[in-house]
């Protein structure tokens, strides 16, 4: 069996190198002078020696020779005092194949003393460190690496639509993302379409395919949002109305709306949520659409209206803005505000918003295009406040 012959060094020294090449099942045979490891070579050659430098190169140069004539395929490594490199170039000029210092490592101490017996064609602790391992190590990386790469196929596959798409029409007041599903709102044509994202692999195949389409009997819908009970609307007629999603959108409920500029409107998952642009308010209601709670939008002249991960987004002002609404234990929490680029062209004013797959989306009632922006990118950094809101609840 290959073994490690340490000559000259310390008990301390000789006591770790021994557990960290017996932790390998490599044997280890300690002299305690070099003078007694040259005369111990040529009678059994190990497979490596380490030897202590002590400030001379002499005894380096001795043990080199006796391995150049008597065991010629035996590296040495010597273990310095301190890592200083122009000691390490002079004792390694004088034979030795590497250097360690303290601290001994036993990474770097089996690393080094397999290279250096690898370079004389000798193996060290060959059964201990390239041993096959176990077979299900391999394929338990193997299902792990497949299910990684799997989720992020069908994170692509199922990702988000082009930036801007042509809704064809320049009518648009109502927008709503709810997961893959887009509800759309045509106050002109009286109409609510629902399209569904197509998955593919290339952003360019995700188109929307329409799967339901509304036509309002009683109305004109300016902002819309759909709940697990109704399809609720905002009509011209800035009347509130939930309804039956079949043919005609037969009206379940109707109330009328505070304000007389309706720019929002979004299910929390719990209750319906309005804005109006005049009295720069948020209100909540209940289910008979009663208000029960308003909030003073932090945004002047709000202009749309979305919520997303328990949190209400409100965007308004010249220029645009976008700031966050979260309810607490104590209150509300305003967060924000973020500036916003307007992504439709110039000059036109967005008239609907909605948030979906992490993006900010927009529409006018003068442009056919949706238009979107990472809202990762948008609130990367406030430009100003984090406010405290208390609100007025109704009754």
């Amino acid at each position: 069996m290959s073994r490690v012959l340490l000559a000259g060094l310390t008990g301390k020294d000789n006591d770790r190198l021994q557990k960290i090449y017996e932790a390998v099942g490599t044997p280890c045979e300690v002299v305690p002078t070099v003078d007694g490891a040259m005369e111990r070579i040529p009678a059994n050659p190990p497979a490596l020696v380490v030897v202590k430098y002590d400030g001379h190169l002499e005894p380096i140069h001795g043990v080199a020779e006796v391995l150049r004539t008597s065991a010629p395929v035996t590296a040495m490594i010597a273990i310095l005092p301190d890592p200083k490199l122009e000691v390490a170039v002079r004792v390694m000029r004088a034979g030795a194949y590497d250097c360690l210092a303290p601290t001994l490592k036993p990474f770097d101490v089996l690393a080094a003393s397999k290279r250096a017996a690898s370079q004389k064609g000798r193996a060290l602790f060959v059964a201990k460190v390239e041993r096959p391992k176990k077979r299900w190590v391999p394929v338990t990386g193997i299902l792990i690496s497949l299910i990684v790469a799997g989720n992020l196929f069908l994170r692509v596959f199922y990702g988000p639509p082009l930036d801007q798409i042509s809704l064809a029409s320049a009518h648009l007041t109502g927008l709503q993302w709810e997961d893959r599903l887009l509800w759309v709102g045509d106050w002109f044509e009286s109409n609510i379409l629902c399209y569904r994202v197509k998955p593919g692999v290339l952003k360019r195949f995700r188109e929307l395919e329409a799967t339901a389409l509304y036509k309002m009997a009683d109305g004109q819908p300016m902002l819309l949002c759909n709940t697990p009970s109704a399809l609720v609307t905002i009509g011209t007629d800035l009347k509130m109305r939930s309804h039956q999603r079949m043919v005609g959108l037969p009206t379940v409920q109707t109330s009328s709306i505070p304000g007389t500029r309706p720019t929002g409107l979004v299910w929390d998952g719990k209750n319906v949520w309005t804005s109006d642009g005049d009295e720069n308010s948020i209100y909540r209601y209940g289910e008979d659409f009663k208000v029960i709670e308003t909030v003073k939008s932090i945004i002047p002249n709000p202009m749309g209206l979305a919520y997303d991960k328990n949190a209400l987004w409100v965007l308004g002002g010249t220029p645009l803005r976008l700031a966050k609404l979260e309810k607490m234990a104590y209150g509300f929490v305003w967060r924000g505000p973020y500036d916003v680029k307007n992504l439709l062209i110039e000059g036109v004013t967005p008239s609907g918003m909605a948030i979906g797959f992490n993006r900010l989306w927009l529409i006018s009632g003068g442009y056919p295009i949706m238009a979107s922006s990472s809202l990762a990118e948008l609130t990367r950094k406030a430009s100003g406040w984090f406010q405290k809101e208390s609100s007025k609840r109704a009754g």
